[in-house]
């Protein structure tokens, strides 16, 4: 298996495994689960991990403009005069409180060096999705992407700015920088997101087979996710209680969400991809830490979803273990790719400091 950091491109279409020595990441700034990253990582398939900086990347190689990405004019995308998006504010709600990830419990996140409980990254990406939505609608939800990463925690309670800009366009797309922060933590995590006018690629859904859940969850170690070819596929139907449920929580009331027919929350797609696994293995305290997300065409209230996938690569830094999981959100019973979804998280910690 290959173990590396996070850096990538679509998953390659081969599956050859391959054995490498770890190699150490650069210096990590900010608190020590931050994630880091180096320039050529390679994933268990010998591909480059999630690029949690250049979503257009989740393309594939080649030019960006055939592959729905941002185009680019010599090599750069042509710079434009700051744009500001819409700033949103939001008061941070700790959604995942009661959950079997006692990262999320006040007792425990101090163990481990913590102010209190963190607030979920799945719940911070959803926040930074709203201006994104409020600019760019149903463009960004059908074929936008998202890479989205961690720097310092969210509690609970605290008052959450996002801001961002569009920082280049031209005729075939548009990129834009967004971050969130409080007035404790300073920038607490940051989003590159790209608008292409094309048509997204299609995956390959054949790498992506459905698979049963466990009946009982082994505990995530590495020997077990080395050898986990597939993941078990969470399936959730998004009806309209769902969807209320799921904005009241993230305090989302752009309208394009509500009602039969509305567009289910992008947050709900990484919020998908946590349960791929939570509903895999057995974990104690674990962090998400960034995604790299791509919408193929987006999904409806009313819709059943399933999220596929395979563990990518493992990784460790300073005593903590790393899962990089390659996912793709599914709808209805043809299956309709909707959403595809590079996953970090990590997935051991040390133990806590003994006061």
């Amino acid at each position: 298996m290959l173990i590396e950091t996070a850096q990538t491109t679509t998953p390659p279409t081969t599956t050859a495994a391959t054995t490498r020595a770890i190699r150490r990441p650069r210096s990590i700034t900010g608190p020590d689960y931050i994630l880091g990253h180096r320039r050529d990582p390679s994933n268990r398939d010998g591909g480059p991990h999630a690029d949690l900086r250049e979503p257009h990347q989740l393309h594939g190689p080649g030019h960006p403009e055939r592959q729905g990405g941002p185009s680019r004019d010599g090599g750069t995308l042509r710079a434009v005069t700051a744009e500001r998006l819409p700033e949103y504010r939001v008061k941070a709600r700790n959604t995942s409180e009661r959950s079997e990830n006692k990262i999320h419990d006040d007792a425990v996140a101090r163990q481990y060096g913590f102010r209190g409980g963190l607030v979920p990254g799945v719940t911070v990406y959803a926040y930074m999705t709203h201006p994104l939505v409020e600019a760019f609608g149903t463009g960004w939800l059908e074929r936008g992407t998202a890479s989205v990463r961690f720097v310092e925690p969210v509690l609970d309670g605290e008052e959450l700015t996002v801001s961002g800009s569009v920082t280049a366009r031209d005729e075939r797309g548009a990129t834009t920088a967004l971050s969130a922060s409080t007035a404790s933590a300073g920038e607490c995590a940051v989003l590159t997101a790209t608008v292409p006018a094309g048509t997204p690629t299609p995956v390959n859904l054949a790498l992506y087979p459905a698979r049963p859940l466990p009946a009982e969850r082994p505990a995530a170690t590495r020997a077990h996710l080395d050898g986990l070819a597939v993941l078990g596929t969470p399936i959730n139907a998004y009806d309209e209680a769902r969807a209320a449920e799921y904005l009241e929580k993230v305090n989302d009331a752009l309208p394009l969400y509500r009602g039969a027919g509305g567009r289910v929350h992008p947050g709900f797609f990484v919020d998908q991809a946590n349960r791929a696994l939570d509903r895999n293995l057995t974990l104690g305290p674990w962090i998400h830490v960034g995604s790299v997300v791509r919408h193929l065409g987006g999904a409806r209230v009313g819709e059943t979803l399933a999220t596929r996938g395979r563990v990518r690569s493992l990784f460790e830094r300073k005593g903590r273990e790393f899962v990089e999981v390659d996912l793709v959100i599914v709808a209805g019973e043809r299956a309709r790719p909707v959403a595809h979804v590079l996953h970090t998280a990590i997935y051991r910690l040390p133990p806590p400091a003994v006061s």
